[in-house]
């Protein structure tokens, strides 16, 4: 004899306390035939009688009296230990590491994080903050926040917004120097250079009229942060590129300004990275989710939303 469909118990249950199959498909929210049918199959798989019926009563045999007191609290202890399997790995329930540059967590991701963590009270963050990309696997990190352009093809990653980037100095440093006015002329200026971004002394400058301008910059000083880069420029050391999102703020305060606006760079990517080798968390994916939409109500700066997989 096959095993029962267990699915079936519970129309059994359902007709069992209900006393009619009528009873049991409002219960269950089906068709008296479909009840009808179920009970019957279950009675074909036990090769038993588990009702008695007339056109006026459902009356439960001593199987079906036995069935109810030995397997039907059986099924509940399931249930109850799937409900309980489910609320451990609940989406909503958990800790969640996660590792961003500090420019990203103050202007985009924070804000974030505090709307996310209000909705979700029963999720444990823990921010790691470094603009180096840190080793996931080692670092057990869930989620890293990424601005740039991927190096790692082994990487996993959703593209989740554009930035612009600018070219900038100090007013005070171009009073002193002069303003460049060609991508080429900035080969004669102090150039800082920002280290840690992927041939960093290499930029390309679009024009409408004019075309493209692939330029190779001469370092006057060096740095491997975004805050140690602001840092410098504010104080009038030199002329750099900056993303939008180190940089609004010095903008909007007239620290720094824009140098040769006609001329554009390549955008930027900010880019979720989900650890190598593993399956992603549902936190993970849900925050992910959560950021997305969270910016999507909102005027997102200049930042250009994509929709990108991995």
């Amino acid at each position: 004899m096959s095993l029962p469909d267990i699915n079936l118990l519970h129309v059994f249950a359902a007709v069992y306390e209900a006393g009619s199959f009528t009873g049991a498909s409002e219960r269950l929210n089906a068709s008296k035939a479909s009840v009808s049918i179920a009970i019957s199959r279950l009675e074909q798989q036990l090769q038993v009688t588990l009702f008695r019926r007339t056109t006026r009563l459902v009356a439960p045999t001593p199987e079906s009296h036995r069935l109810y007191a030995e397997a039907l609290p059986l099924l509940q202890a399931l249930q109850d230990t799937l409900r309980a399997v489910c609320t451990r790995f609940d989406e909503t329930n958990g800790r969640l590491r996660i590792s961003a540059t500090i420019e990203f967590l103050e202007h985009r991701l924070a804000p974030v994080l505090a709307a996310f963590t209000r909705r979700y009270p029963r999720v444990a963050l823990d921010v790691q903050v470094s603009d180096q990309a840190r080793d996931m696997v080692k670092g057990a990190i869930d989620l890293s926040f990424r601005l740039g352009r991927l190096q790692d093809s082994s990487s996993r990653a959703v593209k989740l917004e554009d930035f612009a980037q600018y070219l900038v100095a100090a007013p005070a440093y171009l009073d002193e120097v002069g303003v460049p006015d060609s991508p080429e002329a900035l080969t004669r200026y102090e150039w800082i250079n920002l280290s840690i971004l992927p041939h960093s002394l290499t930029w390309t400058f679009s024009h409408p009229l004019e075309g493209r301008r692939v330029v190779q910059m001469s370092q006057k000083m060096r740095t491997d942060s975004t805050q140690g880069l602001c840092a410098l420029l504010r104080q009038g050391m030199g002329i750099s590129v900056l993303d939008e999102l180190s940089v609004v703020a010095d903008l909007a305060a007239g620290r720094l300004c824009k140098v040769l606006p006609e001329w554009s760079l390549p955008h930027g990517g900010v880019f979720a990275l989900y650890p190598p080798g593993r399956m992603v968390s549902p936190l993970s994916s849900l925050l992910v989710s959560f950021y997305r939409d969270y910016w999507s109500d909102r005027q997102p700066g200049n930042a250009i939303p994509v929709d990108s997989g991995f």
